[in-house]
């Protein structure tokens, strides 16, 4: 048994071996964590790019919504998942005007169990971002 604990053979493996289950724990748990903040901030520039849009025209149009839908799935969201409300237009000059985006999505988070098993747990996560402004829209009709 002494000679056992004396052996120095293999020890620079089993250090290396343990370096690397460690690295994989934390590219696991933070790859996710990267693709959620991704997507939340291609979400806040669509509903900037929608509140833009929305105080020349006055509110919400078809337009507009179109462009922010094509903005996200140019971008890799799905558009049946994807929910955009706002104020219809045409609000008058110094109005409040508020967008509404809401995407449905899945999230992967891995656990522990035992050992050396990972489990992949597949949970539903909901994007809602919600932005207003005033209306820049005059019509002197």
């Amino acid at each position: 048994m002494k000679r056992f604990l004396r052996d120095q053979r293999g020890g620079g493996g089993l250090e290396v071996l343990l370096a690397v289950i460690i690295l994989m724990f934390i590219f696991l748990w933070t790859n996710e964590t990267v693709i959620v903040m991704y997507k939340n901030q291609v979400l806040e520039q669509a509903k900037m790019k929608g509140l833009d849009a929305m105080q020349t025209k006055g509110g919400l149009t078809a337009e507009i919504e179109t462009a922010v839908r094509d903005y996200l799935t140019g971008r890799g969201f799905d558009n049946a998942r994807l929910s955009i409300t706002g104020t219809i237009a045409t609000v008058q000059w110094g109005d409040e005007i508020a967008l509404e985006i809401e995407y449905q999505d899945q999230m992967k988070t891995y656990r522990r169990i035992g050992l050396l098993t990972i489990e992949r747990v597949i949970e539903p996560i909901t994007y809602h971002l919600y932005g207003s402004t005033t209306s820049y829209y005059f019509d002197n009709n």
